[in-house]
């Protein structure tokens, strides 16, 4: 019986970062002061934070569900594009963008100052 035991080779994508590469931790506390600080930044622009949800913690990818206009809206940061979207819903569900914001760097101060920003632009 003489099998062909030949690999073959495939693509791997790795989930932060490429392997052998050492994985910066997260801090929690830095986490829950940037969540804190976001959440504060919504509610001062009218709109309650409802939920956060953060992909690579805070400067990767985020999600903050809102409260503006009688409905659920959300702010999403893509750490790729490095862009801040306001998102509103569509009736027959998903989201449109109506807001795009290029930044120039992602720290906090950036954030909490780019979220009234998202509001002025679509004239609220």
């Amino acid at each position: 019986m003489n099998e062909d035991r030949t690999v073959t080779e495939h693509g791997v994508f790795w989930m932060g970062g490429t392997p052998g590469q050492e994985k910066r931790e997260e801090n929690p506390a830095d986490a829950q002061e940037f969540q804190q600080a976001i959440a504060k930044a919504c509610e001062q622009a009218g709109c309650p934070m409802q939920r956060f949800v953060s992909a690579m913690g805070p400067y990767g990818t985020w999600v903050a569900e809102i409260h503006r206009a009688n409905e659920t809206q959300r702010i999403l940061w893509n750490g790729r594009s490095e862009e801040l979207v306001l998102q509103t819903p569509l009736p027959n569900g998903g989201w449109e963008d109506p807001v795009t914001l290029q930044l120039a760097g992602a720290d906090l101060d950036v954030f909490t100052s780019s979220i009234p920003r998202l509001f002025e632009a679509v004239g609220d």
